[in-house]
């Protein structure tokens, strides 16, 4: 072979977390993996990820949880405050892991973290490859897909594997149409310190902008995420992030006491899409690629990893029986699997998003009766719980 040209069986494209689970997945289990786009300089933005525990699982699978256990930070309930101003208030409901056997619903931890500790872990792993490089064009023949790099060598594989993000190149290159939206939001991300204890537990207070949500994440610590209108976002990031956070704090009516600001103030636009496929020929599609949406009910992250586990299970069966990993046959499981779950998500927080946002009376009062329903009746609040974190909803209630 040249020296140029690298083979492989699949190529991962994309250096953050769910390409990171994927191609890890993919080498321990003996499948020939590269990995494209690996982060050179790690910088902490000031995300965090309240990874559920499915996700957890996937980590300890993939042996990189010891790596983040020290770092992480439970989140032993859910607390949602309607304070949207709305003529029908929806009562305050709070979710407790206890309650569906669980000891949390999620650990807290800084996105940062879990890339640096995945990157780490990649280095380390045998069978897989891990390149900075970056992929500048791609041609996906019957047999066999090839990547052009920014370095001018060439990479063949049976299956690209595109988590690069949702601009992504190879959707583009491959001719997967994206159906996709935007909202007049901007989500405000930083981190305090407050005068009382978070009790471990996650606080969502539901405005007219969006949610604005305290994570715990430290004794007496956490992150926040605030999406507000653009207009209040530009005149908020004239503000010093002290500012921002006092506004925080009389917002939230001072429900973790005094607030102090610890990090600066991050600022992400809001919008969201779905790609009408999964899949296409040689390619799958994978995280912010295949689906995004603003960060409500912390499924951002979770359903990617989703993704990352649910691909390789189909790879590695596909492998199993001795057929193309690459095939329209192979991929068809991960297909079907992401048409419910991924599409179901998707459309599922923009409904949740447009409602608090619309003002409109009959959306205010279908959420009045949801949580109602949630706050009184534990069958269906467990019922929830569980489908929230991607599991049966149908488990013992």
């Amino acid at each position: 072979m040249a020296k140029n040209m690298i083979d492989t069986d699949v190529a991962v494209v994309g250096g953050g977390a769910i390409g990171l689970a994927a191609a890890l997945g993919l080498a321990q289990a003996g499948i020939r993996t590269t990995l494209l786009g690996a982060a050179q300089d790690i910088r902490d933005d000031g995300r965090t990820a309240a990874l559920m525990q499915p996700s957890i699982d996937l980590l300890r699978e993939i042996g990189v949880m010891p790596r983040l256990e020290a770092q992480a930070w439970p989140l032993a309930a859910i607390r949602l405050i309607d304070i949207t101003g709305a003529l029908i208030r929806a009562p305050t409901v709070t979710f407790r892991a206890n309650e569906i056997d669980l000891p949390h619903f999620a650990l807290n931890m800084s996105n940062a973290d879990i890339v640096r500790a995945m990157t780490e872990a990649g280095r380390d792993q045998t069978g897989l490859s891990v390149d900075t490089a970056l992929v500048k064009a791609a041609d996906f023949g019957a047999d066999v897909a090839t990547l052009t790099l920014d370095d001018d060598r060439r990479l063949t594989a049976r299956l690209v594997i595109a988590a690069d993000g949702q601009k992504s190149r190879l959707r583009e290159a491959a001719g997967i149409d994206i159906k996709s939206w935007s909202y007049d939001q901007v989500a405000l991300t930083f981190h305090v310190s407050h005068s009382l204890d978070h009790e471990d537990i996650s606080t969502e207070f539901h405005t007219r902008s969006g949610p604005l949500t305290f994570v715990p994440y430290g004794e007496f610590r956490s992150s926040v995420v605030w999406l507000v209108n653009r207009e209040e976002a530009a005149a908020l990031q004239q503000r010093t992030p002290q500012e921002v956070a006092e506004a925080a704090q009389r917002r939230a009516s001072s429900v973790l006491g005094d607030l102090k600001a610890i990090t600066r103030i991050g600022a992400v636009p809001m919008g969201g899409l779905i790609a009408r496929s999964a899949t296409a020929a040689r390619l799958a599609l994978a995280g912010e690629a295949l689906h995004a949406f603003p960060p409500v009910g912390a499924q951002g992250m979770n359903l990617g990893l989703r993704d990352a586990r649910s691909l390789v299970a189909a790879v590695v069966a596909a492998r199993d029986a001795g057929a193309d990993i690459g095939s329209p046959a192979a991929l068809a499981p991960y297909e079907r699997s992401r048409q419910f779950d991924a599409v179901s998500r998707t459309y599922g927080v923009d409904l949740l998003n447009r409602s608090l946002i619309s003002g409109l009376l009959p959306l205010d009062m279908a959420r009045f009766a949801g949580l109602t329903a949630a706050a009184h009746l534990g069958p269906l609040r467990r019922m929830l719980m569980r489908a929230g974190m991607g599991q049966s909803p149908l488990g013992a209630a």
